[in-house]
């Protein structure tokens, strides 16, 4: 199971890296496009786009390139804490499955997750 998460991670990042290569073959046709443009008359419109398309190559940069998946990741264990923490009242809703499912039911829920974090509460304060 480990094994697949891990292949399903480095397939994303492979994916990010090769949308990276194509929108920056993008940018550059973009800027050439935008920079005849200008020569030819005047007018700055042909390089609007550079803006977002410079944008999204940042995003996907760092998530190639950078830590962005660590954070993501990072985040994702936060949220989940604290949904396993109870919001307001000592309970969350969020992540309960939808009444009249036919997958798991409220009680079953909570005792495979909220059964796992009161046992893990109790073996980190030992």
């Amino acid at each position: 199971m480990l094994k697949q998460r891990e292949l399903q991670l480095a397939v994303g990042v492979a994916q990010a890296r090769d949308n990276l290569m194509w929108l920056g073959a993008a940018w550059t046709m973009v800027a050439i496009g935008g920079a005849m443009n200008l020569k030819h008359t005047g007018s700055r419109v042909g390089l609007i786009p550079l803006g977002p398309l410079t944008f999204a190559g940042c995003y996907l940069y760092d998530f190639a390139y950078g830590n962005k998946l660590q954070r993501v990741i990072k985040s994702a264990g936060e949220i989940l804490e604290e949904e396993r923490q109870g919001g307001p009242g000592g309970t969350s809703m969020r992540f309960l499955p939808p009444v009249g499912n036919l997958m798991i039911s409220k009680a079953e829920y909570e005792a495979l997750f909220l059964a796992k974090t009161i046992h893990d509460d109790k073996k980190a304060s030992e």
